[in-house]
């Protein structure tokens, strides 16, 4: 997980806030950092990136009810 960070928490919330190290970020982004899979040159490389997408999807779940 990473994205764009601040130095401080943004003014009004309270930087003793238990999760208030996510305020710190502008974003949050997921990614996968790995070598080229032998897929990426086949039709299978839908299918692992699908893969690696629906490993990301709590996030992005949690993210759209928040």
């Amino acid at each position: 997980m990473g994205g764009a960070m601040r130095k401080t928490v943004p003014r009004g919330y309270d930087a003793d806030y238990e999760y208030a190290d996510l305020l710190l970020h502008d974003g949050i982004v997921t990614y996968l950092e790995t070598k080229l899979p032998q897929e990426i040159s086949s039709k299978k490389f839908v299918e692992y990136c699908v893969d690696h997408f629906k490993k990301m999807s709590p996030l992005n779940k949690w993210l759209r009810e928040a």
